[in-house]
């Protein structure tokens, strides 16, 4: 439903399993989570590695701090 890449070339991707899904720059999966209840419509990086992703149905937006 989302997909963007942050400074890295990792490439994140939402869809309606809810999940967030992180690739490697050749595609190989480093990382998945459900962060959100019903799906991500959309989502962005900041410069810091905070995610935020928009939800529609609750109304809202889950934002995902970076650890380490």
């Amino acid at each position: 439903m989302a997909v963007w890449s942050d400074s890295a070339g990792a490439i994140y991707v939402t869809d309606q399993t809810p999940r967030l899904t992180r690739l490697s720059p050749d595609g190989m999966l480093t990382g998945r989570c459900r962060p959100v209840l019903n799906g991500a419509h959309g989502g962005a990086m900041d410069a810091a590695g905070t995610i935020y992703l928009a939800e529609g149905n609750p109304s809202r937006v889950t934002r995902l701090l970076p650890v380490g």
